[in-house]
């Protein structure tokens, strides 16, 4: 009865980690009755973080630095994996919201959905903004950000 009980907690275990979106494996231990959970989370973000820095051309937002609200979209190039991208020069203060996505461009700088682009954190400080974000793709891709604030 020991080993039902236990077997049926790790079935709800593992079924509630799936539901809950991570891919989940489990192992009962048939000597002590315990169940050894793996969760899988994704690419390791100890895995090689690269770094970009920016500026924004004042040009581009019609020479105002600073504004209530407003965007701006920069091109980064072409990238994949992990990278911290350091865009200076957007007219945003510490603790205001900025808010950022990503998509992939083509040559012609046509965004659409291919590969996937993760935006991971957006750290916010005195005339800009660090985001680091995920591309999955074998490959560099070339890649769009949007800053909304």
């Amino acid at each position: 009865m020991k080993k039902l009980v236990s077997l049926v907690g790790v079935t709800a275990l593992v079924l509630t980690m799936f539901v809950a979106g991570g891919a989940s494996a489990a192992q009962v231990d048939e000597t002590s009755d315990r169940a050894v959970v793996a969760v899988y989370q994704g690419p390791s973000l100890r895995a090689q973080t690269r770094v970009a820095n920016a500026t924004v051309d004042p040009a581009a937002l019609g020479g105002a630095s600073t504004m209530a609200y407003g965007s701006y979209t920069h091109y980064w190039g072409a990238r994949n994996g992990w990278w911290t991208l350091n865009l200076s020069g957007l007219p945003v203060t510490p603790r205001q919201a900025v808010v950022v996505s990503a998509s992939e461009v083509d040559g012609g700088g046509n965004e659409f959905i291919g590969a996937t682009i993760t935006v991971h954190n957006v750290a916010v400080w005195n005339g800009g903004a660090s985001i680091k974000i995920y591309v999955d793709w074998g490959s560099p891709i070339y890649i769009n950000v949007h800053y909304v604030w």
